[in-house]
């Protein structure tokens, strides 16, 4: 009775055994095979790269918000999938920061991303301005224009591919 005790104590310690989809697989080993670079835009409905020291519009929405355009580019992850289930999307974070303070954007959010030409693109993110949060120096909201941020992203996919980037812009109202 111990013995048979002892086995299945044994039997429950063992990590769970999981059905491997060989789909997944092959698009994992697939996009292993690639170099794995995201690349920071803007834009509406296409992508626009950025570069450090362009300037990014800040836009006022039909409710009185403000937005930022937000697209990424990248290649080397699982990007697609059919199902729209959010725990095989890649979990993506996009933000616009200025001194160390979050302005805009979103953090660790399942995104679906489109397969463009060989790579994928994650499209006209709006990335809302979290304006009441930002002091240029004189005790409340003095606008953007001028200041310097940084656009960061990460994105991980379903394979525990990690890619991030960085570009450094200038906002302008």
């Amino acid at each position: 009775m111990h013995r048979l005790l002892a086995s299945l104590l044994a039997l429950l310690a063992l990590p769970p055994l999981v059905a491997c989809d060989t789909d997944s697989e092959a698009q994992c080993r697939e996009a292993a095979a690639e170099a794995g670079i995201l690349e920071i835009g803007t834009g509406e409905s296409t992508f626009t790269p950025v570069a450090n020291g362009d300037r990014l519009a800040v836009n006022w929405g039909p409710q009185g918000g403000q937005h930022i355009w937000g697209s990424l580019r990248a290649t080397g992850i699982v990007g697609e999938t059919l199902d729209f289930d959010a725990d095989m999307q890649p979990i993506v974070t996009f933000q616009i920061v200025a001194d160390d303070e979050t302005l805009a954007g979103y953090s660790a959010t399942p995104r679906f991303f489109t397969r463009r030409d060989g790579t994928f693109e994650l499209v006209g993110e709006t990335l809302f301005v979290l304006y009441y949060s930002y002091d240029t120096g004189g005790g409340g909201f003095d606008g953007f224009d001028g200041v310097e941020a940084r656009m960061v992203a990460r994105v991980e996919d379903a394979c525990g591919r990690v890619l991030t980037a960085e570009r450094t812009v200038t906002l302008a109202d």
